[in-house]
């Protein structure tokens, strides 16, 4: 798209959003589909765990919803 071959394109927001030259118009209606859905968790046999732990503790609160949308994201709910 960015180079002029098409004139629109649909792929998620966060692919998008960040690519030189493309505008994001908007997101499909949920009608068309139910949107994708991340989710985080810890392997049991994790040798990083207090990593993990780590990054888990930084995504989850409500205060990383931000940083989240930043990044062309939903977070599933705000406080």
């Amino acid at each position: 798209m960015a180079s002029g071959e098409v004139e629109i394109a649909v792929q998620q927001v966060s692919e998008l959003m960040h690519v030189p030259g493309i505008e994001v118009v908007g997101r499909l209606p949920p009608e068309i589909g139910d949107a994708p859905v991340f989710a985080i968790g810890v392997f049991a046999a994790s040798t990083r765990r207090a990593d993990a732990e780590r990054l888990v503790a930084f995504l989850c609160p409500a205060e990383a919803a931000d940083i989240i949308e930043t990044f062309g994201l939903e977070p599933l709910a705000r406080g």
